[in-house]
């Protein structure tokens, strides 16, 4: 997960020292962002082919339950909700 900072946003409180890495994204076109949204990378693995889709962004809300984030991803996937295994996965 990232922490995604606006236009307005200062970096103040990122603390470079820490050995993070920044990511500038120019974007087509402005997003609507709020304080409770969530920038989520997702990729849709077909274990028949062995593939995984193209990396999309998804803004979600942190506030979220499972299952209520389950229904999104179907909708965007088309794949019912049934066929779904949720990992929670870290990145080092």
């Amino acid at each position: 997960m990232f922490q995604v900072y606006i236009d307005e946003q200062l970096l103040d409180d990122f603390n470079m020292f820490e050995g993070k890495q920044i990511g500038i994204q120019i974007l087509e076109e402005p997003e609507t962002i709020i304080e409770d949204n969530i920038l989520l990378v997702v990729r849709y693995w077909n274990p028949q082919t062995w593939e995984l889709s193209p990396i999309q962004e998804i803004f979600s809300f942190k506030s979220l339950t499972l299952d209520a984030f389950s229904l999104s991803l179907s909708a965007i996937y088309n794949i019912p909700v049934c066929k779904f295994a949720l990992l929670n996965v870290k990145i080092a």
